[in-house]
């Protein structure tokens, strides 16, 4: 189903409430499409998006470059809960030190009965860095935690990935916990490629990915103004079940279905549904429900809107 929707948002009066929140815009007048804001104000750029695998309830998301190698997180209506610092630590025997480079998206997966998240600095807007870098972290269990908390967590792997065809600009990774294995979706290709990594179970690791090929997304149509607006992909997610990818631009969402023993390039091979959504000045993260009837999208610019689209 296709949703149209005003930029409410960007015309709408905030009233601060401190990191309790903000005041929510007005409801949007779309069926299918819940709006509100991010109510903090340590979430200056949300960047990445990913859901609890513990708690429905709960969102987990990050700044972009240049802060604290931290995340947030948040309730599904945009209230902040607290934060999650990661530590340096001797992980294998090395010093690693958690640097929040260019984070620009994250994952979370369950892997032998443990959820984790993924922290992934993969943004490199000149193409000029030959590594990046995958933290792991066991994601915590928030039950009867009081909030805001602030909670700190050593990487349990750093895992630095780099591509076989030279650097790339990427803001979306996925990641297969029954496989095991990460999906990176370049940004700025002509063609979108998807590259992946197993994850491996190793404290430290360092993965050559595959460039499994171009993914099947529409492009800008020649001599349209600004066909980045419409070409540039800033986030990809699978749900739950694997069965589904999603992959945001910043006008439009795109969505892959994958039928059972098909490879995730296969399914994105195909020509996907494309699902409108809200008209945000810098939409850049995205995350299904844990029961993936829905997902939510965020917003890199104030004032920070968090948005919940219903799926057929």
């Amino acid at each position: 189903m296709k949703r149209h929707l005003l930029p409410l948002l960007l015309a709408a009066t905030l009233s601060a409430c401190g990191d309790g929140g903000f005041a929510p815009p007005m409801s949007s007048p779309v069926a299918g499409v819940r709006e509100t804001v991010i109510g903090s104000t340590l979430i200056t750029e949300s960047s990445g998006l990913a859901r609890s695998q513990r708690d429905a309830k709960v969102l987990w998301t990050h700044n972009d470059s240049g802060g604290n190698a931290e995340g947030f997180a948040l309730d599904t209506n945009g209230q902040f809960l607290g934060t999650l610092a990661l530590l340096a630590g001797n992980t294998g025997g090395t010093p690693i030190t958690p640097l929040a480079l260019d984070w620009e998206d994250m994952a979370s997966f369950t892997r032998d009965g443990q959820p984790y998240l993924v922290f992934a600095d993969i943004g490199d807007n000149n193409a000029f860095r030959p590594n990046l870098t995958l933290y792991v972290v066991a994601e915590p269990d928030l039950t009867g935690v009081a909030t805001p908390f602030t909670m700190t967590v050593t990487p349990t792997q750093v895992i630095s990935v780099s591509y076989p065809d030279g650097p790339r600009d990427a803001e979306g990774l996925a990641v297969d916990g029954e496989s095991n294995s990460f999906y990176i979706l370049s940004k700025r290709d002509a063609q979108p490629m998807l590259y992946t990594g197993s994850l491996g179970t190793a404290p430290l690791g360092a993965v050559l990915m595959s460039n499994l090929g171009a993914i099947n997304i529409p492009r800008a149509p020649a001599g349209v103004a600004n066909p980045e607006s419409i070409n540039w992909t800033t986030a990809m997610d699978f749900n739950q079940r694997l069965n589904e990818a999603l992959v945001l631009t910043l006008t439009r969402a795109y969505r892959y279905h994958r039928n059972a023993g098909e490879s995730w390039f296969v399914a994105m091979s195909r020509a996907p549904l494309a699902v409108d959504i809200p008209q945000y000045s810098q939409s850049e993260a995205l995350s299904y429900t844990l029961g993936g009837e829905s997902f939510l999208m965020s917003s890199e610019n104030a004032p920070y809107p968090l948005a919940e689209i219903a799926l057929d």
